[in-house]
């Protein structure tokens, strides 16, 4: 049996005090949803048990106590603001994308496929030029090698990352 619930809002403001009860922040599964009238329940025990209970009512577990406060707290510390707005706003961000809001407003982060694609031109384009007097060891490769490396740009991503290279340029 779950203890009564608790709005939201109210939730949100004991964690800017720092008193939430130990446990795990359940609120409704769809984030779109919540709102500061939102019953919200902060529950501790048997994991297993009460995520089953909770998907029977359409509730799931978004965050533990101690990191609803760090969020609170980072919003109010970081940005100023103690509004509902900007405690919600942190709170949805940090539910999502497992990260605390970089901004207030700040737009979604890039999906990780992006993300790596960014790093990976990064890496590939740090290799520099091809040396066209020195050609790639790899087998049928008529490139030129890269300096401090027997292998072109392609090859040696592919050496270094284990996996094929996105990039032929």
């Amino acid at each position: 049996m779950w203890p009564p619930p608790i709005k939201l809002a109210d939730l949100l403001e004991l964690a800017a005090q720092r008193k939430l009860p130990p446990g795990w922040l359940y609120l409704p599964d769809d984030w779109r949803t919540w709102k500061a009238e939102t019953p919200a329940y902060m529950l501790d025990g048997d994991l297993e048990q009460l995520e089953a209970e909770a998907a029977e009512t359409g509730y799931e577990s978004t965050i533990e106590a101690p990191m609803v406060e760090d969020v609170v707290h980072h919003v109010q510390d970081v940005f100023g603001d103690h509004s509902f707005a900007a405690r919600m706003e942190a709170l949805r961000y940090y539910h999502r994308f497992d990260n605390v809001l970089p901004a207030l407003g700040a737009p979604d982060p890039p999906p990780p496929e992006v993300t790596m694609l960014e790093f990976d031109r990064d890496f590939y384009d740090s290799l520099g030029h091809e040396r066209p007097d020195v050609r790639c060891k790899a087998a049928g490769c008529e490139r030129g090698a890269v300096a401090l490396s027997v292998l072109c740009r392609t090859h040696h991503f592919e050496q270094v990352h284990r996996r094929p290279c996105p990039f032929h340029d």
